[in-house]
């Protein structure tokens, strides 16, 4: 999703003076998708050459076994992996956008992608540029109400690339679903049929920036109407996660700090002024 919104933002001019004139899409082969497994990467790749074609734009594909090179968490470093591939451009075009994954307010410093060392991946003679920071991933799904082939051939699901398409059952594909439904869309064609309580219930947010992710969903202001249920089933899950358990203690802290002071001041300081008098003086 948000590749698609930084390709939609510059060419319907919501980046303002930062909207770039673009002139392809790139989609690369062995990130998600195995090199050995072409069949996969062309139906895919189908997708996303329609969703550019309503834009104007033509696909460029790159294939690289970069992640046979790097044993190293993929969260970590994808986004040192697709800088390298969009370097390979330097010379043909002046510059490359690539998608902000989150929301300023939303980020996770721990993921490879974020606007501190973003700046970094530019070099001064081919500057990266990230669209969509200032998006959450719902106003992102928001825009795209208006764009049916959008909603026919997004594809976010990589941890089951079975047949190019999402599976519709991952935590992605059900993050998704969510996302379209608080920004008031619903059902899309392209992960099918809406998630239900069961299949929320069973999600497990394993880490900071998918907790960061869900919050947004309920966050978002949509409008649940008829979808309560769902919205109820999300928040369970955000306040049984043990992130979240996590960041409720850390903001408890200075309180309980403070009234344990208070408690020592009043028993052992304002009780015996003359003990602590003689111990300060020496």
């Amino acid at each position: 999703m948000d590749a698609t919104f930084a390709l939609h933002a510059h060419c319907k001019g919501l980046l303002g003076r930062r909207q770039n004139n673009l002139r392809a899409g790139v989609m690369v082969h062995g990130f998600d998708v195995p090199l050995d497994r072409p069949d996969i990467f062309g139906k895919s790749s189908e997708l996303g050459a329609k969703i550019l074609e309503s834009y104007g734009l033509p696909l460029t594909i790159v294939r690289t076994n970069w992640r046979d090179l790097r044993d190293m968490p993929w969260y970590t470093v994808y986004i040192f992996a697709l800088s390298s591939v969009m370097h390979q451009f330097s010379g043909v075009v002046s510059r490359a956008v690539i998608a902000a994954d989150e929301a300023y307010d939303g980020e996770y410093l721990g993921c490879g992608s974020n606007s501190i060392t973003n700046p970094l991946m530019s070099h001064f003679g081919f500057p990266i540029e990230f669209a969509g920071s200032g998006y959450t991933r719902t106003s992102k799904a928001k825009v795209f109400s208006g764009n049916p082939v959008v909603l026919s051939n997004l594809r976010v699901c990589f941890q089951s690339p079975i047949d190019g398409h999402n599976c519709g059952r991952c935590e992605k594909c059900i993050r998704t679903k969510l996302n379209f439904i608080a920004a008031g869309i619903g059902r899309v064609p392209c992960l099918g049929n809406l998630p239900n309580r069961s299949e929320i219930d069973g999600v497990t947010i394993d880490n900071p920036a998918v907790l960061n992710l869900y919050r947004d969903i309920l966050d978002s202001g949509g409008d649940w109407a008829g979808h309560e249920e769902l919205r109820d089933a999300v928040r369970r899950i955000v306040f049984s996660s043990k992130w979240e358990r996590s960041r409720r203690r850390l903001a408890e802290t200075p309180a309980k700090l403070s009234r344990r002071l208070t408690r020592i001041y009043r028993k052992h300081i304002l009780r015996k002024p003359d003990l602590w008098r003689n111990w300060i003086g020496g």
